[in-house]
């Protein structure tokens, strides 16, 4: 098992670990001001119009969901399978976990790119997404992510440390991610809470902590 490290300065499940100090990360970036915007079908396509190809949030964030799925299935078969190698799958799950951490550090790029941009955050497929709508979407990436690094860590992540920094390293993004959508959708927060209800126990135990302090309201 890992050495021990560093508690968590919140509330937090019996004999929860914090992996967060096994790396330094970079200060936040300051959140652009924006609100949201809704409008009639016309508003839409005029938006759509003027962004010249700029992404909204809501689609940076299906298109990261699609990529992010199928590498997160293939590493939950991967390491949920019997008698599974620990030391042989490590260079599998680093491979892995590295391609997500690159997608989910571009798609933070990309989000305040786009929110700076003064795109409108709600737009996929020419239509205004509502509140549950973005709630599931988000919620759903959250899920999706947490849950393979709890499963990754409770496998391999007391024998290597590398492990332990990357798991690190995405659940930051993630939450910089999460603070970024919930500036732009107002009301988000309390939506997303039964959603990603399943993971809570998983992100304390990580010590995910910049994502369990934008939940740290609700905890």
């Amino acid at each position: 098992m890992a050495s021990a490290l560093p508690v968590v300065n919140m509330a937090r499940t019996p004999g929860a670990l914090d992996i967060s100090a096994e790396v330094e990360v970079g200060a936040h970036h300051a959140v652009p001001e924006m609100k949201p915007r809704g409008g009639s079908i016309l508003e839409v396509e005029a938006e759509i119009e003027a962004r010249n190809g700029q992404l909204s949030v809501v689609e940076i964030l299906t298109e990261v969901t699609t990529t992010i799925t199928p590498l997160c299935q293939s590493l939950t078969e991967t390491v949920s399978a019997e008698n599974v190698d620990v030391n042989g799958v490590v260079p599998i799950v680093l491979d892995v976990l590295g391609q997500v951490l690159a997608i989910v550090t571009k798609a933070k790029a990309d989000i305040t790119a786009s929110i700076s941009s003064g795109v409108a955050p709600l737009i996929l497929h020419g239509e205004i997404l509502d509140l549950k709508a973005v709630a599931k979407l988000v919620g759903g990436l959250i899920v999706l992510i947490v849950e393979v690094l709890g499963l990754v860590f409770k496998v391999v992540g007391g024998v290597h440390k590398e492990v332990l920094t990357i798991i690190s390293n995405i659940g930051y993004i993630l939450g910089d991610i999460l603070a970024l959508v919930l500036h732009v959708v107002g009301g988000l927060l309390v939506v997303l809470l039964p959603i990603i209800h399943p993971v809570i126990s998983t992100i304390l135990d990580l010590g995910l902590n910049t994502l369990a302090g934008v939940l740290s309201l609700i905890l």
